[in-house]
C-alpha cells in the first residue's frame, strides 16, 4: 500500500536495542502516490500543500501510554 500511500508513517525499534529514554525512530516520507498540490483556504488566499518535509524523529513511550517525540540530540 505504500506505492499507493500519498504519506508513510514508520515505526520501528532501535537498531541499536533496549534503551531506558528511547522506544524507537519515526520517520514520515512520501509515498509513492504522492501528488503536490495547491488547495485553496479562501478567495483571497491560497495554501501550498505541495511540499512535505520527510522527517525522522525519536519516540518514547512511558508506562501511562504517553508518547514524546523529540529530534535526535534533544
Amino acid at each position: 500500500m505504500a506505492h499507493q500511500a500519498r504519506m508513510v508513517m514508520q515505526l520501528r525499534g532501535l537498531d541499536t536495542g533496549v534503551a531506558g529514554d528511547v522506544s524507537g525512530v519515526l520517520r514520515i516520507s512520501r509515498g509513492g502516490g504522492w501528488v503536490p498540490e495547491v488547495g485553496i483556504v479562501n478567495k483571497d488566499q491560497s495554501h501550498d500543500h505541495s511540499s512535505l518535509e520527510e522527517k525522522e524523529v525519536l519516540y518514547f513511550v512511558q508506562g501511562d501510554g504517553a508518547a514524546r517525540v523529540f529530534e535526535r540530540g534533544e
